[in-house]
């Protein structure tokens, strides 16, 4: 299930002991429950309100679970929105229907708390999974797009230096040389997103990372955007620090969306820096900016999928509301946690920490 979250599950249930039953049950296990009594009620509800599972009687006075069942397949496919029957056990032939109709799953009533919780659980899993890798594929679209714009300006530049004669030898080695970090920038991204959609497991992704050096390259490869829109970088690295056990094709798209982020939204002639830090028995990273900083109404959409800020882009750039929201599920996945402040005086910093390891490079 998705992390910090509890789960909304709409119960339509006619009958009214039954359904206050459940409630109890069901709210002993950590749900977020609201029940009604019909079809109708319930297509009306979910017009204004999300839901993550439903659990639909199938038979219900008016329209039938059934009829709703189909209604609802029309605009939520089965990994969108999980149905769970919720039938008698001489039933049998009504749920084989409602299986091959796109419900989900069943439960015979009275039900057992302990399965209906398991059934549960499972097919919100699923739909968590499925929703993290649709968002990140469109994250990886996102993220391929900056390493293919600045590789088209350094061979524009390259282009035009080789056109002086005699050539500016030193500019075009310099130029080359930032186009292949850049290469194997979008490879890591590539290879990164393809391990994220095969079957293994998330901790078999991790590994010991140093953060400063993972720091020092993202740097490096957002110079050039920093020199484009006349922002000086600077860091402020703690050293030594102690190891992180991470997924570095995760971590690195992290510290790469944040520093882009604060790059994006801040004006030609400001500072960016970047900082590390012991927290604890936590190593944190910062991406200190000194733009306009952030709204009171902006700070509950951060990390959302798909809410847009207030600021915009300085330089024109397109702003999606993907990075935020992926990048706090990253760190939640590496039990650490993400955040935001205004700074003092202007601007604002965008921050995560992670669990140190007690190893020392």
């Amino acid at each position: 299930m998705v992390a910090n979250s509890t789960p909304r599950i709409l119960l339509i249930e006619d009958n009214e002991l039954i359904s206050r039953w459940m409630l109890v049950q069901l709210g002993k296990l950590g749900y977020q429950l609201h029940a009604l009594e019909s079809a109708e009620l319930a297509l009306q509800h979910l017009q204004h309100h999300a839901a993550d599972l439903v659990l639909l009687d199938i038979n219900l006075p008016g329209m039938s679970g059934m009829e709703l069942l189909n209604r609802l397949r029309q605009d939520y496919s089965i990994l969108a929105l999980p149905i769970i029957m919720v039938t008698a056990e001489e039933d049998v032939g009504q749920i084989i229907t409602a299986l091959h109709s796109g419900a989900n799953d069943y439960i015979i009533k009275p039900i057992n708390p302990d399965v209906a919780d398991a059934r549960i659980r499972t097919q919100l899993t699923l739909k968590h999974y499925a929703t993290l890798k649709d968002e990140a594929i469109r994250f990886a679209s996102h993220d391929l797009k900056k390493p293919l714009l600045l590789m088209e300006d350094m061979l524009g530049q390259l282009a035009g230096e080789l056109k002086h004669t005699p050539a500016d030898v030193t500019e075009c080695t310099d130029l080359t040389s930032l186009m292949q970090q850049t290469l194997t920038q979008m490879g890591g991204i590539v290879q990164g997103f393809l391990q994220q959609n095969t079957r293994l497991s998330q901790s078999s992704l991790q590994e010991k990372l140093d953060l400063n050096r993972l720091v020092n390259d993202v740097m490096r490869s957002n110079s050039r955007y920093a020199e484009q829109k006349q922002i000086q970088l600077q860091t402020s690295l703690t050293d030594p620090l102690p190891l992180i056990q991470a997924n570095v094709f995760q971590i690195r798209q992290v510290i790469d969306n944040l520093l882009g982020n604060a790059l994006k939204f801040s004006p030609a002639g400001s500072t960016t820096r970047l900082l590390t830090s012991r927290d604890g028995d936590y190593i944190k990273f910062s991406v200190q900016d000194t733009g306009p900083g952030l709204r009171e109404d902006d700070f509950p959409k951060l990390f959302v999928h798909g809410a847009r800020l207030s600021n915009q882009p300085t330089g024109q750039e397109t702003s999606s509301g993907i990075g935020l929201a992926l990048c706090k599920e990253f760190v939640l996945q590496m039990s650490g946690d993400i955040g935001a402040v205004n700074n003092p005086e202007n601007g604002a910093t965008f921050w995560f920490r992670l669990p140190a390891t007690p190893v020392y490079r």
